[in-house]
Formats: C-alpha cells, structure tokens, sequence
C-alpha cells in the first residue's frame, strides 16, 4: 500500500473497520444494514460524548434513526448487498492492517474501548431492540421520540381483534384506539413548532385525517399515510435541523427538494383525505335514511 492510498483511512474508517471486524468475529448472524447504521452511530456518540472524543463523523436523522452519511468517509474496505431475504447485509471486503490507519496511538485506544462497549452492549441484540435504544437514548426531539412509538402501536392496530375487556363492556372499550388517540395528543404537544415549522400546517392536516381514519378502521390508509408524512417531514426537517459533520453543499441540496417533497406529500394527503371524508358523507345519508325507517318499523309494531 502506498503512502497516497494509507491517506485515505483515518479515525472515521478506522471506527467503521473496527467495528465491523468485531461484529463479525462475535456473532454468528450476518450484520443487515439497519443494525450497522444503528452501532456505528451509537459507537460515535459514545466516542464522542463519553470519551469526548470528536473524529468528525457525518451523520443525520432520517426515517429509521440516525444513519452514517457514506460520502464523508471511504467505504471501500465493505460492502453492502441483497440477501434475497428482505434485508441488506454488510460485510468487510478487505480485513486492513492496523498499520493502513493514518491515526494517533491515543485515538486509536479510544476507539477499541468504544468498539469493546458496543460489542459488549449490543451483540446479542436484533436490529428493532437496537432501534429502540436509540430511539430512546437518542432521539433530537421528544416528538421524534413519540412518532416512533406512534408508529409501532399504528403498526400492531387490529380493530377487528375483539378484547376481553371490549367484551365484558360491550364492545365500547378499545384500549388499543384509545392509546393512539392519546398518543396523537402528544404528538401535538410535542411538536416543536419553531424547528420544523416548514410542516406544522401540513402535520395538523395528517394529524386531523389520521384521527378520522381511525374512526372509520381504516387502519391501512393511516398507516400509509403515517409513512409517507414520516418520509417527508425527515426529507424537509429532520435531516436538516439534525445532523453533525455534513458538508453546507449537501444540506444546500436537501434544502432545494424541500418544496417538491412537502407538495408531493400535499397531494397524497388530500387525495386520501376526501375519500375519508366522502366516507363519513355518505355514513351520515345512510343514517339519514335508516332513523325514519327504524321510527316507521316501531311505529307499526
């Protein structure tokens, strides 16, 4: 290796290494791309914030957690590839000598304790625990924090799985519904207003539908369009307002899709929403009709 090529390994893709060959050398499963994201993230901010050590590493909030932006630093040592199952699956393609690392011996050190704690912290943890960590730990914003648990309750709704206790009370009590109603209030309390104002009208609009959308069960379109908001508001706001270590160009480029993103997600929203809507019109005409039809039948018995 020359001199030229030893330049492009530093103290970022020294972590990223590391950390890779100890996973692989400690688990008996393949590392899927979520989890990496999630422990190489997890290792700069405990480098960073508990041996207060600041190698510089790119990363920002997006749909899933916070990711590793990969043009801050070179990743030609692994690769990242379809495993037919679902997932991606990140392996290194060249186990680099220590001697290819253009670092300092005490960063060096650094680094293999913060590699030590992670392995010892996460190894036996599938991506979705090491997800909620993070987003527990982690996240920039207690709204981003309470989406991610509106997200995971939406996800496991079923209003058509009856309850022992809807039974014994008639049917009246859904405690699932009740606990996303419930959450859709923090959400609006949550919502920090100054830092994303870019969305608040549009998430007052989603937070409406969705609430009208629960009442009618159709937990599919809520949960769509629980995703497309999530995708758009982490393309207009998150990615911008939380990041560390990303170049003013690359901001600069999100910052132009802002308008195409939020007009996207517009369109999605109001096509979703009339059809809720035209739902409860024509809910209010059939109960129209049925009420005298119902007085009619009572009056004849």
């Amino acid at each position: 290796m020359t001199d030229e090529e030893q330049q492009d390994y530093g103290e970022k893709e020294y972590l990223v290494h590391r950390l890779l060959e100890q996973v692989e050398k400690t688990s008996d499963f393949d590392l899927s791309k979520t989890k990496f994201y999630k422990l190489v993230c997890i290792a700069d901010r405990h480098l960073k914030n508990d041996l207060d050590r600041d190698i510089e590493f790119p990363r920002y909030w997006y749909q899933y957690g916070e990711v590793p932006w990969k043009d801050g630093f070179n990743t030609e040592f692994f690769s990242i590839a379809s495993t037919g199952n679902g997932y991606n699956k990140v392996s290194l393609v060249d186990n680099l000598p220590e001697s290819a690392f253009n670092i300092a011996d005490d960063v060096t050190q650094d680094i293999e304790r913060t590699i030590q704690w992670v392995v010892r912290q996460f190894r036996d943890d599938n991506a979705e625990d090491i997800e909620e960590y993070h987003y527990e730990r982690h996240s920039p914003t207690e709204f981003v924090r309470t989406f991610h648990r509106f997200r995971g309750e939406l996800k496991s709704y079923d209003p058509g799985q009856a309850t022992f206790s809807s039974f014994l009370s008639n049917g009246n009590d859904d405690q699932h519904l009740d606990q996303l109603q419930n959450r859709l209030e923090q959400l609006i309390l949550a919502y920090p207003e100054e830092k994303y104002d870019s969305m608040y009208n549009l998430f007052l609009r989603w937070e409406n539908t969705i609430r009208l959308l629960l009442d009618q069960g159709d937990v599919e379109s809520a949960q769509d369009l629980s995703r497309k908001f999530w995708m758009t508001i982490c393309r207009v706001e998150l990615r911008l307002h939380n990041n560390q270590n990303i170049p003013g160009w690359k901001i600069e480029n999100w910052r132009r899709l802002r308008n195409s993103e939020k007009t996207k997600f517009e369109n999605a929203l109001e096509e979703i929403r009339e059809e809720a809507l035209a739902n409860v019109t024509q809910t209010d005409e059939l109960e129209a009709i049925a009420e005298p039809y119902s007085e009619t039948m009572r009056e004849s018995f």
